[in-house]
């Protein structure tokens, strides 16, 4: 009898361990969910072959706020949702739109129309640097964003989609007057997320771009000697005593010595770099930490990449930041300083890539 009792357990168990088995081999490697994180929607995407997933908080301002590989996130976002949105700050990765960076003051041109800011609307947060500037655009954590599609599938990946028609809100048509769709998609596949921005111009006149997003990649502080940046430009640009650029180009080599290996820590970075020399649909900017390699893939859409890295050891990070502008673009291309504005037609649209993996 006990050598019955003992076959039937042993029968038991390798039934489990088939049951367990063909249950996780049924499991799709890709999904994408909407759920509730501190009372807002986020969308998840997973890989799991992978072991990534990643959260965009689409309420607030659509911000991609983790990429988790193997349990670590390796955005820089050191506090809860509902704190990141009670506060001014910025972590993760939000857009800056409808500009990048700072203004030289409360107003910009095009099509020589000036444009002055609104500053009193309720709904919108104009930020200030320390010069008082306005910086940043004011969609960072604004909460228009609709989610107008979310999928999984194996010849696809993840995808969610979320998207702003200007046209449906007056407070911010106010300060960038021109009717369109701003359009974007995240997509986990193969371990890379993509972050996809499309800007549908449903007006009658052509409009400019000088949009960004403002990316903090985490560096835990006993890696902060020993984490390096790739910068693969030839060129920065000069800057005045107000952060904003004059339009003359620099050499790189004349600010950081060894752009394709700069140590994180060293020296006080925050810049616009361009003259990107990889010859490819996409720019490579590669953050080496001991434990993991971070790859940037910048599409060429993005003619410029502000670098942000402060000497911060309590919490570091470092900021890789695509850019279709420089900082002060709708000014400087209006006075002659500038001379790459994009710009989109009436019923045309501009897309916009860049890709993060983690190895």
């Amino acid at each position: 009898m006990r050598h019955f009792n003992d076959f039937i357990r042993t029968a038991l168990v390798l039934t489990m361990g088939i049951f367990v088995f063909a249950s996780c081999q049924q499991q799709p490697q890709y999904s994408a969910e909407i759920t509730e994180v501190d009372g807002e929607e986020v969308a998840v995407l997973h890989d799991r072959d992978n072991n990534t997933h990643v959260s965009i908080a689409v309420g607030v301002g659509n911000t991609m706020y983790e990429l988790m590989v193997n349990d670590t996130n390796h955005l820089s976002f050191p506090v809860s949702l509902k704190a990141y949105n009670n506060s001014p700050g910025k972590f993760g990765n939000p857009l800056l739109y409808p500009w990048g960076n700072r203004l030289e003051g409360d107003y910009y041109f095009f099509n020589d129309q000036k444009i002055t800011l609104d500053t009193t609307i309720e709904s919108i947060t104009m930020e200030r640097d320390g010069n008082g500037l306005p910086i940043h655009g004011y969609l960072t954590k604004h909460d228009a964003w609709e989610t107008v599609d979310y999928s999984a599938s194996e010849d696809g990946g993840a995808t969610h989609t979320a998207e702003i028609d200007f046209t449906e809100h007056p407070d911010l048509m106010k300060n960038y007057p021109f009717p369109h769709v701003v359009r974007m998609q995240h997509t986990l596949e193969e371990g890379v997320v993509s972050i996809e921005l499309t800007v549908e111009n449903t007006g009658e006149e052509s409009m400019p771009l000088a949009y960004g997003f403002h990316t903090y990649y985490k560096i835990p502080p006993m890696e902060t000697n020993d984490s390096y940046l790739t910068i693969p430009a030839d060129n920065y640009m000069e800057l005045d005593s107000l952060l904003l650029p004059t339009g003359n180009l620099e050499d790189i080599n004349s600010l950081i010595s060894n752009p394709q290996q700069y140590r994180i820590g060293t020296k006080l970075i925050d810049h616009i770099f361009t003259g990107f020399n990889s010859g490819n649909d996409y720019t490579e900017f590669v953050l080496q930490k001991p434990n993991h390699t971070v790859n940037i893939q910048i599409g060429s859409e993005y003619r410029y990449t502000t670098v942000y890295s402060p000497l911060d050891k309590d919490y570091p990070y470092v900021c890789v930041e695509p850019m279709m502008a420089p900082t002060n673009g709708f000014n400087l291309y209006h006075k002659g300083d500038w001379d790459h504005l994009p710009v989109v037609q009436a019923g045309e649209e501009h897309t916009s890539t860049f890709r993060i993996s983690i190895e």
